[in-house]
């Protein structure tokens, strides 16, 4: 089965800006330039389902700010070239639309990475430690942000044989306890973060901006817990934070941990000062994962009006263009009423798979009514209602149409229900194992 899904490495992440794979170049431009029109400290959500391509979004915007601030910061000492992604960014478009006059330092946080973590302040600040000390060419007093990690976590257990931030982290790892239980008050919390920022902010750097992603992916006490700290301990004007998250899930993780009756959405959106849409994706982009290419077949175009009535994400869709794409190399060559009926039959599953388990069952028990709702209003759905279901001695009117949905239903009840092993469908030719064969060849399985 051929993978489409692209995990967002630094390379990957870089191959994406050089080639404008997901014709993001003038997003990345206008959020960069938003970023420009901020000032004093923000807190802005990045909102999109699941799927849709935030991660690399964000990336790709703190690749491109890692880009402009080396370019800014060039000298002979310095050179651009020492900075590894050089060669794939400066002729990115969306290097070349955006102009950037401040100097930011990006921290990417992948929340979901830490949930297991009993104190996410404490995670973030030692995740910023270690991308702004060993990523950045900064003068950053390493020695002093040390100490200062360590004076905060000195009443742990931790072995630290020789202060440094790589240590502390693999301390907290093998611990995971809350340093933060060693500052009595709020303030002194407020007070040390402060202190670490001073640290990492340096003199070369104007704005840190905190990409935050993954929340909507953790437990509901952790994402709670982490909007909590950073609203009330980064209260700093030099710091902007990106919140990337499913808003609609969010909230309902918040509304389960807190009761139906809490108001779960002014509670989320009094944290963020801006809350953006990710933009969706350009029909350029969405036609190159659609898993009709060139020569059209009946499965791939009822794959693709599946995946649109279902509003599958960029990455379900990449998913399930690879599961059509196994299927049809298992339906060469089949019988020809059976194979036929396969082509509309397999789709129908891998996405009921994909996005209701108890409608898939419903499905295989006999039971869905997916081919009186759905299919007739897909328009492959009609093309094959009509070409394969009705007399073609006839004219295909409204009443030819609805004969041609009974025989659909007669075709599916056969194929799924409890009595398909127990007769001979005399209409088509459908083998008597179906139901098996669509499982299989769904599934990927050999036939």
């Amino acid at each position: 089965m051929k993978k489409y899904i692209q995990e967002a490495t630094d390379k990957n992440v870089w191959d994406s800006l050089k080639n404008n794979t997901f014709n993001r170049a003038k997003d990345i431009q206008g959020f960069i330039e938003g970023l420009e029109l901020i000032e004093g400290n923000a807190y802005i959500s990045l909102d999109a389902k699941w799927g849709d391509g935030k991660t690399f979004f964000v990336k790709q915007i703190g690749e491109t700010l890692k880009y402009f601030r080396a370019k800014m910061m060039e000298t002979e000492e310095r050179p651009l070239k020492n900075l590894e992604s050089y060669e794939y960014l400066k002729e990115s478009e969306a290097v070349k639309l955006t102009s950037v006059e401040h100097l930011y330092l990006p921290v990417y946080y992948n929340a979901w990475m830490y949930d297991d973590y009993s104190d996410p302040l404490m995670s973030l600040l030692l995740v910023m430690t270690k991308q702004c000390g060993g990523t950045y060419n900064t003068k950053i007093n390493m020695k002093s942000l040390s100490d200062k990690l360590v004076s905060v976590a000195s009443s742990l257990p931790l072995s630290i044989k020789k202060i440094n931030p790589a240590q502390i982290v693999r301390g907290i790892q093998e611990s995971n306890m809350d340093i933060l239980s060693a500052v009595k008050t709020g303030e002194e919390i407020k007070g040390c973060v402060r202190s670490i920022f001073n640290d990492i902010i340096v003199e070369e750097t104007e704005k840190l901006v905190i990409f935050i992603d993954e929340l909507d992916r953790c437990k509901p006490s952790f994402a709670i817990e982490m909007l909590e700290r950073i609203k009330h301990y980064f209260d700093d004007e030099r710091i902007i934070f990106v919140v990337s998250l499913n808003k609609e899930q969010l909230i309902h993780t918040i509304s389960n941990y807190y009761g139906d009756e809490f108001d779960s959405t002014r509670y989320l959106n009094r944290f963020f000062d801006v809350s953006i849409n990710l933009p969706e994706l350009d029909e350029y982009v969405k036609r190159r994962v659609q898993c009709t290419e060139g020569r059209s077949y009946w499965i791939t175009m009822i794959a693709d009006d599946l995946s649109d009535y279902y509003n599958f994400s960029l990455r379900d869709k990449l998913i399930y263009k690879s599961r059509i794409e196994s299927a049809q190399e298992r339906l060469s060559g089949r019988e020809y009423d059976s194979g036929r009926f396969l082509a509309l039959f397999v789709p129908v599953f891998i996405s009921l798979e994909m996005t209701d388990a108890r409608e898939k069952k419903r499905f295989l028990e006999g039971k869905s009514d997916i081919c009186e709702k759905v299919i007739p209003n897909l328009e492959s759905g009609k093309e094959f209602i009509l070409k394969f279901l009705t007399d073609r001695n006839k004219a295909k009117d409204d009443v030819q149409f609805t004969e041609g949905c009974k025989l659909l239903q007669e075709c599916y009840s056969f194929a799924f229900g409890s009595s398909s092993h127990e007769r001979y469908f005399d209409k088509f030719n459908l083998d008597r194992d179906f139901r098996a064969l669509c499982i299989k060849i769904s599934n990927g399985a050999k036939i």
